[in-house]
C-alpha cells in the first residue's frame, strides 16, 4: 500500500487513509465500518469546503 500513499502525496488536497477491517467497497460494509467510512468522507469534505 505504500504506492497508494505515494500517489496521494502527488495529488493536491488528497489524503491516503487505510480503514482497518474494510474491503474495497467500504460504503457497502456492515456497521460500524460503514459509519466510520462515511465519517471519514464527511470530515474530509468539511475540511476542504472550509478552505473556500
Amino acid at each position: 500500500m505504500r504506492h497508494l500513499a505515494d500517489i496521494a502525496r502527488r495529488i493536491p488536497d488528497s489524503e491516503h487513509i487505510t480503514q482497518p477491517g474494510a474491503a474495497h467497497m467500504a460504503y457497502l460494509e456492515e456497521e460500524p465500518i460503514r459509519r466510520e467510512y462515511v465519517s471519514i468522507i464527511r470530515d474530509y469534505l468539511a475540511r476542504i469546503e472550509a478552505r473556500s
